[in-house]
This record gives structure tokens, sequence and C-alpha cells, in this order.
């Protein structure tokens, strides 16, 4: 947990600060400070301070302020039905809409949509371009909130690379064991494209490989806690 910095009585955008909520814990755990806000609509939402504060992925409503710019911007795209609006759409109402099924794994924990995209799906457009077909979108780093740089278009499968623990196979990221060839495979995936670090005896040599090419090849993706 951070600096304490005293948020009630604020305002940001349409929300206002108006107590401390308990302190949320993050599955890496990590301890967020939390903030009952409500918004000038009348809703309420329970945020963390970086939501608030940070300048990359800043909330102003509820979700209330891109609900009554939507309307006007998605007449101007043509694209409301496409693939990417589609996945545009979802990543906006599982951060704001507190009845979406997947809320509390996403808005409910302070994850949140820059303010570039949120009010814009050119912006979200622009920087992402077109959805490629079986992919949806992914954060490099699942404890920070959708922007440019921590996000990109991914398989399923890529996605399972890149996690922190990547299912029955090993218990760090971009590791996974290959039974056919009875060893661990240390590997990355990063602009769209899948580089094989190599093959290791152990998970934890694997793990370290893992870290290292990260490392070495400056890229924004978390390191394994080894």
């Amino acid at each position: 947990m951070g600096i304490k910095i005293n948020l009630v009585g604020k305002k940001f955008g349409r929300l206002s600060v108006i107590s401390e909520a308990p302190p949320y814990k993050a599955p890496s755990g990590r301890m967020y400070i939390m903030w009952n806000c409500v918004c000038k609509c009348g809703n309420k939402r329970t945020l963390r301070t970086s939501a608030l504060t940070s300048k990359s992925s800043r909330t102003k409503s509820c979700g209330c302020l891109s609900a009554e710019l939507s309307s006007k911007r998605n007449t101007t795209h043509s694209m409301s039905k496409s693939r990417t609006y589609t996945s545009y759409a979802a990543m906006k109402k599982r951060c704001t809409n507190k009845n979406d099924p997947t809320y509390e794994k996403y808005g409910g924990r302070g994850i949140t949509v820059c303010e570039r995209w949120l009010h814009s799906f050119q912006n979200f457009y622009e920087d992402m371009g077109e959805r490629p077909l079986n992919t949806s979108i992914d954060r490099i780093q699942n404890d920070k909130g959708y922007y440019k740089e921590n996000c990109r278009w991914a398989s399923k499968s890529i996605q399972q690379i890149n996690r922190r623990k990547t299912g029955k196979t090993s218990k760090y990221r971009g590791v996974c064991y290959s039974k056919r060839y009875k060893c661990y495979v240390a590997q990355v995936y990063y602009k769209y494209k899948n580089k094989k670090i190599g093959n290791f005896k152990t998970e934890e040599e694997a793990a370290i490989a893992y870290n290292n090419y990260i490392i070495m090849n400056r890229l924004p993706h978390n390191l394994n806690k080894i």
C-alpha cells in the first residue's frame, strides 16, 4: 500500500469522495486504498486512489458521462456491430456497470478504462486498430487498467501463456510444460508475435529465462516471483 492521501471531500469530474472504504487486497497480495464516491447523477462507486488521480486512467463519472456521449458518437463510426466495437463496449461495461456479471473482477477491484478511450470509440480504434479474428482485448499487466500501452489483441492461448499462473502445467507466467518434449517451455508474446525463449529441465529455470528476456528487451510484462 502506497502513501495515503486523504481524498475525502475532493471532486474528480462528476465524482465526489464521501468517505474511505475498506482496503482491497489484489490476488498478487498488494493492498489498495479505496474510496466511496457519489456521482452527480446519484450513483455510487468505490474506487482506488489511482483510478481518481492517475492521468492515464482517471475516472470522471460512474459511467453516466460515457452513456450520454456514446449515442452521438456511435452514429459517426458505423461500426456498432463490428467485432472491434463489441470488445470496446464489453470492456467499458465490465469496468463501469455494477450489474455486469464480471464487474467485481474489473471495476470492482479498481480496473478502469483510460479517459482517452472511455468517451471515444474513435480514439480506441485509432490506438488498437481492427480486432483480428479469434482474439480479444488483453491487459499485459493484470493489476493495471485499459490504456494503449497496457493492451493488445491476443488469442486465448496467448493470454494463457502470459498470465500469472499458466494452469496445471506451471505456477509461473510465460512457462508451460510440454508433454511431447518432456520439458518446460519459456515463451513471451509481444506486439502480436509469440517468441519462444527455450526449453528447460525445470520450471524455475524457464521462469528465470523468461524474466531475463523481459529485462534484456525492456518489455512491459510482469516478472515472475521466484
